[in-house]
């Protein structure tokens, strides 16, 4: 009987010993020592020394504090402890154990035996903590990204563009700290900007703005791929920022577009992180979309520069209506004095005939210019409108304008005459806009007319509609660029031209970029208080709440300032535009009528030459008659006197 009772044990025995050491999970068995205050190892499966790197036989005997010396603050010989005390199981959960020996992940499970000992079973965790961080740490970049895409959309300024893209990256926890440095084509640095560097990064800067590179930079600015910096204390000794990355690599991409490269972008990351291609390609994505930014802002600088164009053109395109008006006035004048003077010279009209047909030519386009000046400085007109306003003026332009019709295409839309019909007798033209071809006129004659230089059009009416074209086509450029000017002016700090506000006492309460070209004329600041005469100027709108202007020298610039007030607020608003293009026009267009009046002077000049030479003329026939009838008198006489004898 004993002898079954030994054999069933020795079964029981062997099969605990093959389960024992069979298990996936590590097992240890410890007995109290000192009243429970440490442990004794006991028993160590396979499993437990593949886990814990160590032999069986080095540590059986000995005490748990002295084969894993960190065992206390990793806090599971609390747990041993406890379990011992009350023989109640305990759960120990994932925590993190680190000796100079082994570092690991460990989820325990600890429970009394009956004969007093206690087993820990436990798994090495280590990879799937280590998953587990590295999904935590993406969802914190991935979070970072699109907070950055979110500022890339609202921001419009890239200094706080670059400064809020490095507080993301760090304010997440994605990255420990990050910076960004804008290079010029040289490598000189632009423009910087960091979050939670410190103040080792001002060294950073004075290298780069003499042009020095740091490590990280060289490699990162010849390569379109993010360059990892593994071991930053031994790769960048020479670095100001190689101290910052103890324990931590470095991420490094240089920020390009379109073959573009604007500077560098880097990052401090976890080291077991850094070569992990799913986290380079997000950081290579962040740099990008970065670049892709700057790139934008660029492009934006562009647009301004082409509206300041458009406006300078717009601007310019107004003094030369100015100028076509009055000189349209002194060719009215001209035309009332040859027509004067044709009537006192009947014996050459045959050979003023044709320069008087030309004159009428040219009166009647500058008629229809005239009149589409005065059609385009209508308030509030629109584009269509004026358009229409073009075809209707063309008729009474041409030699026939009872039977003159016309049109014009702009893309889907279409603005003609009443009348209009198309026929073989046909003119036209392209409109250009912004050198681009745009629409189309076209002017028909709706009845056969006598074969001339062109059909039965005049070579004048041909430069008519071209000239009629091109202005058509600076309108429409003109219409645009004050649609963008419209947009632009809602945004005075982005506004070309000075706008101030100012008190009743003459305090600059508010002054954009532009206005500083003439606080420093006036020698004063934003917040300071212009020359005394504001003061007075803006008491006197203010008092008379009606608006005011005046012009103001600045260098060689002259402005015209309008005073506009706001009398419920106590101030008053100063838009300023620049006249200088103006002011020395209007000095070419007294400088050009001058020489019209001695041109005047001079055919007035000739005419009366004519004249004299006519009366002359006229006298000398008359003498000549006058001997002729005294002659037939003499002959008469005598022939009487013969008759007599």
């Amino acid at each position: 009987m004993n002898d079954d009772k030994n054999q069933t044990k020795e079964h029981l025995t062997e099969r605990f010993k093959q389960l024992f050491e069979g298990m996936s999970s590590g097992v240890a068995v410890y007995e109290a020592v000192d009243g429970g205050n440490d442990f004794i190892i006991k028993d160590f499966n396979r499993a437990a020394e593949e886990i814990d790197q160590i032999k069986r036989e080095d540590i059986i005997g000995r005490r748990v504090t002295e084969v894993f010396p960190e065992v206390e603050e990793f806090g599971l010989l609390e747990v041993l402890r406890q379990v011992w005390k009350t023989g109640s199981s305990r759960n120990y959960p994932i925590s993190f154990y680190k000796d100079e020996r082994i570092t690991g992940g460990r989820e325990n499970y600890i429970y009394k035996l009956p004969s007093g000992k206690v087993v820990a079973i436990y798994d090495d965790i280590t990879e799937r903590k280590r998953a587990e961080e590295r999904i935590e740490h993406l969802n914190l970049v991935l979070r970072a990204v699109r907070n950055v895409n979110q500022l890339i959309t609202q921001e419009k300024d890239p200094a706080r563009l670059l400064q809020g893209s490095c507080e993301i990256l760090t304010s997440t926890r994605g990255y420990h700290n990050a910076w960004i440095a804008l290079l010029d084509e040289s490598g000189k640095l632009l423009r910087s900007a960091e979050s939670e560097v410190g103040e080792d990064f001002a060294a950073v800067i004075k290298r780069l703005e003499r042009g020095e590179l740091i490590e990280c930079a060289k490699k990162a600015l010849p390569s379109s791929e993010v360059q990892m910096i593994g071991e930053p204390l031994v790769d960048c000794g020479d670095c100001p920022l190689a101290d910052t990355y103890s324990g931590r690599s470095a991420l490094v991409k240089r920020l390009e577009h379109e073959g573009k490269v604007y500077g560098i972008l880097a990052a401090s990351i976890p080291r077991e992180l850094a070569s992990d291609e799913e986290e380079q390609d997000i950081f290579s994505e962040v740099a990008d979309d970065i670049a892709f930014a700057l790139h934008n802002f660029e492009v934006e600088e562009e647009r301004k520069r082409v509206v300041e164009e458009l406006k300078a053109a717009n601007q310019q395109l107004t003094a030369s209506e100015q100028h076509l008006r009055a000189a349209n006035q002194q060719l009215s004048a001209s035309e009332q004095q040859l027509r004067a003077a044709n009537q006192q010279l009947r014996a050459i009209e045959k050979d003023l005939r044709t320069v008087n047909l030309a004159l009428r030519e040219r009166v009647k386009e500058l008629n229809y210019f005239y009149q589409l000046s005065t059609l385009n400085e209508k308030p509030n007109i629109t584009l269509e409108e004026i358009l229409q306003g073009v075809v209707e003026l063309i008729p009474s332009s041409y030699q026939y304008p009872k039977i003159t019709c016309g049109r014009i295409i702009l893309g889907d839309q279409e603005f003609k005459t009443e009348n209009f019909r198309e026929t073989s007798w046909k003119q036209t033209a392209n409109l250009i806009a912004r050198d681009k071809r745009t629409g189309t006129m076209e002017v028909c004659y709706l009845e056969e007319r006598p074969e001339r230089d062109e059909g039965p059009f005049l070579e004048e009416e041909r430069k008519l509609i071209d000239a009629i074209a091109e202005r058509s086509g600076k309108i429409i450029e003109r219409k645009q660029a004050e649609e963008e000017i419209e947009k632009l002016s809602r945004f005075p700090g982005e506004n070309p031209y000075p706008i101030l506000r100012v008190n009743r006492d003459g305090t600059a309460l508010y002054a954009n970029k532009s206005s500083r070209a003439l606080l420093d004329v006036w020698k004063t600041r934003e917040g300071q208080r212009l020359p005394d005469h504001w003061g007075e100027r803006v008491k006197r709108v203010l008092d008379s709440n009606q608006s005011d202007n005046f012009e103001e020298k600045c260098g060689n610039a002259t402005f015209l300032l309008i005073l506009a007030p706001v009398a419920e607020m106590g101030y008053a608003n100063v838009y300023g535009l620049d006249i200088t293009e103006r002011k020395q026009e209007e000095k070419e267009l007294e400088q050009y009528r001058e020489h019209l009046e001695v041109l005047v002077n001079e055919r007035t000049v000739e005419l009366n030459k004519k004249l004299e030479e006519l009366e002359r003329f006229h006298n000398a026939m008359v003498d000549r008659e006058f001997r002729i009838k005294e002659l037939r008198d003499e002959v008469d006489r005598l022939k009487n006197t013969d008759s007599h004898r």
